[in-house]
């Protein structure tokens, strides 16, 4: 796309605008964790039709010359094409998750899931320094990066990432026989969240 015209596309779709010295190497982990096709976009604007959150702009405008969009949205997608194909993980042949839904995973997670027997949550050090923009902390894990979790009664510690996080929820929608993206986010609660998070990273229930 030119400069001058507008990216339009989901809220799932992009990660937003970053500095174009990191969205190369940001790229390569997009494309080898999700497996979808992740590129740089330099459109001047960029709208989602479905954003919600009245604090936030949109249409938004890059910043400046050092700025560019990273999007999984073709370059020639076709005006009639659904919405719905930016899939991150398929679990079984007709389950898909966006990354909204790995959002409000860990978002029920981190709010109300695991703090019974997680008392902190901190982004990794590493991963900070990448300067990658994120509202929330339960938005971390589908960007990429990594979460440090603190345990209760001790000074064991844990890291989360998205390759454990999809680990989990395999299991949970295999064994809860769980066979839509829609079944799993439309009635997942603190529970389910909870043993997504402790089978990605014990590969059982340890708590609770």
């Amino acid at each position: 796309m030119e400069i001058g015209k507008t990216l339009r596309c989901l809220v799932s779709e992009n990660i937003g605008q970053m500095n174009k010295k990191f969205a190369p190497d940001h790229i390569l982990r997009m494309n080898k964790q999700t497996g979808l096709d992740w590129r740089v976009d330099f459109s001047e604007y960029m709208y989602c039709s479905d954003e919600t959150d009245d604090d936030v702009s949109n249409p938004c405008r890059l910043m400046d010359d050092n700025y560019c969009w990273v999007t999984c949205v073709p370059e020639d997608k076709p005006e009639d094409m659904p919405n719905n194909y930016n899939v991150i993980v398929k679990i079984k042949k007709d389950i898909g998750l966006t990354k909204i839904n790995i959002d409000d995973l860990m978002s029920t997670a981190l709010e109300a899931g695991i703090n019974y027997w997680c008392y902190k949550v901190l982004v990794k050090q590493d991963d900070i320094a990448k300067y990658i923009d994120y509202d929330f902390t339960s938005d971390v894990i589908s960007l990429g990066m990594t979460l440090i979790l603190f345990d209760n009664d001790s000074n064991d510690t844990w890291e989360l990432n998205l390759e454990k996080l999809l680990k989990g929820i395999k299991w949970y929608c295999e064994t809860n026989g769980i066979a839509s993206a829609e079944e799993l986010i439309d009635n997942h609660d603190a529970e389910t969240a909870d043993s997504i998070v402790q089978y990605a990273l014990f590969d059982k229930i340890v708590f609770g």
